[in-house]
């Protein structure tokens, strides 16, 4: 879902909207720590730590379809 946000955005002129590139970038890295940490959970010292980063990719997975739909307008400033 993200790639296709962002191939979506840059057809739609959305790098051009500072606070969608932040949004896509918080997306970015939050997979890229579940990635990591889903490959070597030793990486995580406390099960908290897991938990929140499973928390957040739940929140991701629910965003998406939304900042899917905001991108897949063409960007007016």
């Amino acid at each position: 879902m993200y790639n296709q946000a962002v191939l979506v955005a840059k057809e739609n002129s959305w790098e051009a909207d500072e606070t969608t590139i932040q949004e896509l970038n918080i997306v970015y890295l939050l997979i890229d720590a579940a990635r990591y940490g889903v490959a070597d959970p030793s990486e995580y010292r406390e099960t908290e730590d897991m938990v929140t980063v499973v928390k957040q990719y739940q929140v991701i997975l629910e965003t998406m379809p939304y900042i899917i739909d905001k991108v897949s307008k063409p960007y007016v400033n």
